[in-house]
């Protein structure tokens, strides 16, 4: 996303709506923008329908609540951001699902391996244990356990495997440690009779 989420911390509400589609940022959003849009006029185009004091007052209002929200809104931007991509990666893998269970390979390939990557590259990601605390673990696993299983059922079966040892190495994959073991027993059987990859890929 950039530098785009950091400008909508700018106005009030913003970040909230555009990042969480809240009601409360819509709402935030347009009560500020009335707010401002009266202290303008009641300044520059109509001076006279203001009182000293109170257009102050409204001014102060204003800055101090711009303040504030862009203030709370940047605190809370990572947080909706992690939300907004983690909703990103289950649609894409709902697609890449879609994709495998019609056979085109091709495809649910290149979404799994963006999966992959929209995880690997997430800051403070541990190559080595595959690990992140915030990271949406049945979507990242469940990608990589169907990456696994795709890579048999094209019989790219090194690649099968290297991507299995991979995802044994996630500390949060231990709770997927049936399917994991189940891919292993299936790559190995195959490995030992290569008749078997037919029977094999019918049932899974």
């Amino acid at each position: 996303m950039g530098w785009l989420p950091n400008i909508t911390c700018m106005w009030p509400g913003l970040a909230r709506l555009w990042l969480r589609g809240s009601w409360v940022g819509l709402t935030l959003a347009i009560t500020f923008g009335i707010l401002l849009d009266a202290a303008i006029v009641l300044t520059w185009i109509w001076p006279g329908w203001g009182e000293g004091t109170a257009l102050w007052l409204l001014w102060t209002f204003i800055g101090v609540s711009w303040v504030f929200f862009a203030w709370a809104a940047y605190r809370q931007l990572s947080p909706w951001m992690d939300a907004a991509d983690g909703q990103s990666n289950q649609d894409l893998l709902r697609e890449a699902q879609g994709e495998y269970l019609r056979g085109n390979w091709i495809a649910a390939e290149a979404l799994l391996r963006q999966l992959v990557d929209n995880y690997s590259e997430v800051t403070g990601y541990s190559e080595v244990t595959g690990d992140r605390a915030d990271v949406d673990v049945s979507t990242d696993v469940g990608a990589r356990l169907m990456q696994v299983t795709l890579y048999r059922r094209t019989g790219r079966h090194r690649e099968a495997l290297g991507a299995l040892e991979r995802l044994e190495r996630l500390e949060r994959a231990a709770s997927w440690g049936f399917e994991i073991r189940q891919e292993r027993r299936r790559l190995i059987t195959i490995e030992r009779d290569p008749d078997s990859e037919d029977e094999i890929s019918r049932v899974a």
